[in-house]
This record gives C-alpha cells, sequence and structure tokens, in this order.
C-alpha cells in the first residue's frame, strides 16, 4: 500500500503484530472469543468478494488457459492440504461446543464453505487470468483500492485466525500460572 516507500523489514513486522494480537488471546478459549471468530469470518467474506471484483475489473489479459502439469498438481495439492489444515484446534473447539457431537456437522459445514469461496476464485481466476496469475493471486493483480482493502483485511483475517488458532497453546500456560480462564479474569487482572 506504500508503493514500497516503508522500510520496515518482516522481523519487526512480526514482532508489531504479534504485540498487537496477544491481547485477545487472553480471553480464554475460542467460546470466549465468539466475536473475533465471527469478524474473521465476515473479512474472509468481505476480502473474497473485494478479491472478485478485482479479478473480474482485469481488462486487457489475453487469456491462455495453461496445460496441467506435476508441478500445479502438487502446488493445488499444497494449497489445499493447508486450507484443511485445522486439527490442532479441533478438539478445543469441540469442548467448548454446546452439542459436541456437532463436530462434523461444523467441519463438513466449515469445508464446504472455504471450498466454495476458493472454487469461485480459482474458476474467476482460470476464466479471467489463465496463465498470467502467479502463485498468490492478489500479487497478480493490477493495483486498486478494492485490491489494497483486500490485502489489508485478509491480513486482518490471518492476524485474528492466529489469535484464534493459539489460544489452546496459551491456555496450558494460563493453568501453569493459575489464572482463571475467561473474559472475567482480564477483567479482575488490574484489581
Amino acid at each position: 500500500m506504500s508503493r514500497y516507500e516503508t522500510n520496515i523489514s518482516y522481523c519487526y513486522w512480526l514482532i508489531i503484530i504479534g504485540i498487537s494480537i496477544s491481547p485477545l488471546m487472553w480471553f480464554g478459549s475460542p467460546k470466549d472469543l465468539k466475536i473475533v471468530g465471527i469478524t474473521s469470518v465476515s473479512v474472509v467474506f468481505f476480502t473474497s468478494f473485494l478479491t472478485w471484483l478485482s479479478i473480474y475489473s482485469v481488462n486487457d489479459v489475453r487469456v491462455r488457459i495453461p496445460e496441467p502439469s506435476w508441478e500445479s498438481v502438487a502446488i493445488a495439492y499444497g494449497i489445499l492440504a493447508f486450507q484443511f489444515d485445522v486439527h490442532p484446534m479441533l478438539l478445543s473447539v469441540q469442548m467448548d461446543m454446546k452439542n459436541k457431537r456437532d463436530i462434523s456437522k461444523a467441519i463438513i459445514l466449515a469445508f464446504i464453505m472455504s471450498g466454495s469461496i476458493c472454487l469461485i476464485t480459482c474458476l474467476l481466476c482460470y476464466l479471467r487470468l489463465g496463465d498470467s496469475v502467479g502463485y498468490n493471486t492478489l500479487q497478480s493483480l493490477p493495483q486498486s483500492l478494492g485490491l489494497d482493502l483486500a490485502l489489508c483485511l485478509s491480513t486482518l483475517q490471518v492476524c485474528l485466525s492466529m489469535a484464534i488458532g493459539s489460544t489452546s497453546l496459551f491456555q496450558d500456560i494460563e493453568q501453569s500460572l493459575r489464572i482463571q480462564p475467561g473474559i472475567a479474569s482480564v477483567t479482575n487482572m488490574g484489581r
């Protein structure tokens, strides 16, 4: 967004973002982070919509459909494996659910929604950009306000997902330090 005018190392950005999202992890388990989860899901949908608009607005690309190759299959498999890598968090989510037997329904619905977004994006890239799309779709698109907003929102979504995903890890540390679980412990910390 700064047109490469800001020269801050990724190492510093990791520290800045880590410090920024750490207060979210003080709220307890994923059930205590409902608003963060809802915000994260909303950001995913809005970012997807902005990305689709950015892809659709590309006009001057001569679409050449690429031939299938082993490299493209390997990359597609890597993307799918990364997309469905939620197993470390499933037990925490299941323990926080009211009806723990509904975990399979929740997982299937989440995979259908995530897969649908991925499929729509892939089809748009395939039909509008062809082989001119790179490994990162957002970096393959021309600069626009919608694209800048999509980049910011996708960064926000990754940060929110990291906060929710890391919560279970920090629950063990909280137990060792005898910190009471839940939001009430955050409000009582100052007393």
